[in-house]
């Protein structure tokens, strides 16, 4: 299970719904645990240049775009 997004502790706990790290105490919804692990991935892919140099493909535009419209940041069209 990936660590802490906010002390990087390996340790996080689910507790009635929730994620909660044993180190700092921090709690999560699911939803809001999984974002921050599709952050944390993102950016390490871009950091280590495992984009594609900058070409995105079908798919990754695809679940980009269903993530975008699961959060409510677009409208469908």
């Amino acid at each position: 299970m990936p660590g802490c997004p906010d002390c990087g502790a390996t340790k996080m706990n689910r507790h009635d719904g929730f994620y909660i790290c044993e180190r700092c105490g921090l709690s999560l919804k699911p939803w809001e645990f999984q974002r921050a692990q599709n952050r944390a991935r993102d950016e390490v892919r871009e950091v280590m240049g495992n984009n594609n140099n900058g070409e995105e493909t079908k798919k990754e535009r695809e679940q980009r775009k269903y993530r975008k419209w699961m959060e409510g940041q677009i409208d469908d069209d």
